[in-house]
């Protein structure tokens, strides 16, 4: 591709790159987390955790529940979240007409916390907050957005 006065010309076939999606590193807090708070923390929280399933945050999320790992990094067989999500019989999650009003995972949804998995459900250690803040700690989704609680 050459620019001249202000055009610009191709001189053979231009190979368009990634779509940006695709192409982007998924952060767990800014990527993953929203998911599972809108549509599975209501039933798997520390009070609660349905199954001894707790997604409040990364670190409770890789220790998984009664089932065995929710996430085992790299490996979505072996993941049991990504069954749930995925799953085609009475076993998906979050299940048909559950009281707490969540929503059966979008395929993009999917999509992402399958691209999260499968490059090693990484969690970066100091991931920037509300206000340029920086996180020293996990802090549980429950607390994650309370700027007081920070």
């Amino acid at each position: 591709v050459l620019g001249y006065g202000g055009g610009v010309f191709a001189l053979g076939p231009v190979q368009a790159s990634e779509p940006p999606e695709a192409a982007t590193v998924l952060d767990f807090h800014r990527d993953i987390q929203p998911i599972l708070q809108a549509n599975c923390v209501a039933c798997h929280f520390a009070q609660k955790a349905e199954g001894g399933l707790n997604l409040e945050s990364s670190a409770v999320l890789l220790k998984g529940g009664d089932s065995g790992p929710a996430v085992v990094p790299g490996a979505l067989d072996q993941s049991h979240l990504w069954q749930r999500i995925t799953a085609q019989d009475d076993s998906i999650m979050p299940p048909e007409g559950n009281q707490v009003g969540a929503m059966r995972l979008t395929a993009a949804q999917q999509e992402m916390i399958r691209r999260w998995i499968e490059a090693g459900a990484v969690v970066a250690p100091n991931n920037p907050v509300a206000k340029g803040r920086s996180r020293k700690a996990e802090v549980p989704l429950s607390q994650a957005d309370c700027f007081a609680c920070a």
